[in-house]
């Protein structure tokens, strides 16, 4: 859904209708001539964000054209899944995600509420290291950078997060210990190979070289 407003939120929507937005901060983003995006917004049964940009007419903030964007769409067009060894997610102020999954969608939609938060998500894991969920809460607050290792039903995970300059919203990237590590054996293979190779290439041209000085030694 997209549409246009006046300053004061009054106004219309794609399909002609009447259409009022009020959403906190909204007008002093938009007199400031900054856009505004909201945290994940729950319209019915449907996860949403709400973003709005400064409509100008004569060099003049007149309006505001927004749209409305399903978390659903954001999503599929990322082709995102959790089912890959490596994979991230953006979360915003409250732990709400930005690009959940679909068994997440689902589940959320079943309960008619929100999918989990990331602390839900988080609580469930066990810390191997210093790092615990009260921790990274804290840092996440801090607007901290860093890193951990997590295991949940015996695959370990590798985590990196830092903060993003969307409002508060957080990166976080993930990947699976056993996919790593598969990655690694699989590059100290090629690198193997390719350094064969390279040595069967050398001595070769070594090779080439001797037979040339040698014959020209006979001459």
């Amino acid at each position: 859904m997209m549409g246009l407003s006046d300053l004061n939120g009054n106004g219309i929507c794609s399909t002609g209708e009447k259409y009022d937005i009020f959403y906190e901060g909204i007008r002093e983003h938009i007199k400031n001539g900054e856009v505004f995006i909201s945290n994940v917004l729950k319209d019915k049964t449907e996860m949403l964000i709400f973003i709005a940009i400064p409509f100008k007419s004569e060099n003049q903030i007149r309006g505001i054209l927004w749209g409305k964007y399903a978390l659903m769409d954001m999503v599929g067009n990322l082709d995102f899944s959790d089912t890959s060894y490596k994979y991230f997610q953006i979360i915003d102020d409250q732990g709400n995600y930005l690009l959940p999954s679909s068994k997440q969608l689902i589940q959320g939609d079943a309960a008619r509420g929100a999918p989990e938060t990331i602390w839900d998500s988080l609580n469930t894991y066990h810390y191997t290291d210093s790092m615990s969920p009260n921790q990274l809460y804290e840092s996440v607050q801090n607007r901290e950078s860093g890193s951990f290792y997590l295991e949940s039903e015996g695959k370990g995970r590798y985590i990196n997060y830092r903060p993003l300059d969307i409002n508060n919203w957080y990166l976080f990237s993930i990947q699976e210990e056993d996919g790593l590590h598969a990655y690694v054996h699989h590059t100290r293979e090629i690198a193997v190979y390719l350094f064969t190779l390279l040595s069967i290439g050398l001595l070769t041209i070594f090779g080439i070289i001797y037979n040339l000085i040698y014959s020209m030694y006979k001459k």
